[in-house]
């Protein structure tokens, strides 16, 4: 048996025992452990927070070629939503903390050339498909 820890005590002048090490450790592990699984679940909102759409981009052009493609408010404001191979179709996500009003689709080749589709109208929740070779973006739920 190890001997009881001593600890100078302000409220009486006297000393109070200490816990053993272990012990403590044992009694502050629920405490700690509620704090990491708050921490976990507020962490785990951020990335969800706000609406999204659905972009389906099929990179059928004739001239094979990546493609950087953004989402374009009326606003003028350009988010990037991904990237698409030659040859390939991708879905992509638009994530925005509100959805609501007119948009087109902009593909940038790797030579640096833009595609700008027709303009669509968003409300969030919606599918985009952009089929690039016809360069017509359709809107739906």
């Amino acid at each position: 048996m190890r001997p009881a820890l001593l600890t100078p005590s302000t409220k009486n002048g006297g000393y109070v025992e200490e816990e053993e090490g272990e012990m403590r450790t044992l009694r502050m592990l629920p405490a700690v452990l509620l704090v990491l699984l708050m921490a976990a679940c507020a962490g785990g909102r951020r990335g969800t927070g706000g609406e999204t759409a659905t972009v389906v981009v099929e990179n059928n052009l004739v001239v094979p070629t990546s493609l950087s493609v953004f989402i374009v408010a009326e606003t003028g404001t350009r988010t990037l939503i991904g990237t698409v191979p030659p040859g390939n179709a991708a879905t992509l996500t638009f994530r925005s903390p509100a959805i609501l009003g007119s948009y087109r689709l902009l593909a940038r080749t790797a030579a640096g050339n833009d595609i700008v589709s027709n303009s669509f109208a968003l409300s969030g929740g919606e599918r985009i498909d952009w089929n690039l070779r016809s360069n017509v973006a359709v809107a739906s739920r």
